[in-house]
């Protein structure tokens, strides 16, 4: 096939490279040979066409030799519709972790900016709905639960972080818990929902 420029050829090399990496799930000498270029002195080049079509051959020398499934065709790998579906759904999964990690890094950066008010004045916390980050009785891990600050659990002492009573959603019945919600707003384990 002829390509109008070398930008062009280079730019259908990389398209192969990719569909060998992405689609086809292939195998690589090095990191460099999915790559269509490198940082020299601070500045991006891209790779010629001439060394990105000795990636690609590379690549598919390595790959070429790997044993494939007898109902496999032209050395490609067929999944069924449910292994991919299985992909699919993990892909989907981890994608939301990561999105709600970010988006609860941001609820938490911005919780904490209140943090010298409710030094100042203790009561500003009080009837506010939080997500609290704890261990629950019986549990390892620490998890994140919704709950209402109540009030504050005695009287404030000048210099100190007080305790503040606090009710989880997750509790059926009238539990209350004493919790020193300021230290956990420094810690990043209190976000402010309201």
């Amino acid at each position: 096939m002829k390509f109008a420029s070398e930008k062009q050829k280079q730019k259908a090399l990389v398209t192969q490279l990719q569909f060998q990496k992405v689609v086809l799930q292939a195998k690589a000498p090095t990191k460099e040979h999915f790559q269509q270029g490198k940082t020299v002195a601070g500045k991006r080049v891209l790779f010629s066409a001439e060394r990105v079509a000795k990636h690609l051959l590379e690549v598919l020398e390595l790959n070429s030799f790997q044993e494939t499934e007898p109902e496999n065709e032209g050395g490609l790998t067929y999944h069924s519709s449910d292994d991919r579906a299985k992909t699919l759904s993990e892909e989907k999964a981890k994608l939301a972790k990561k999105l709600r990690d970010a988006r609860q890094k941001v609820l938490i950066t911005r919780s904490k900016k209140m943090l010298p008010q409710f030094r100042e004045n203790p009561l500003l916390l009080v009837g506010k709905r939080v997500m609290h980050n704890c261990i629950e009785d019986g549990s390892e891990q620490a998890e994140w639960f919704d709950a209402t600050v109540l009030r504050l659990a005695g009287d404030v002492t000048v210099g100190a972080d007080p305790e503040y009573i606090i009710k989880y959603d997750i509790d059926e019945d009238d539990d209350e818990w004493t919790m020193p919600l300021l230290k956990d707003l420094d810690k990043g384990d209190l976000i402010l929902l309201n």
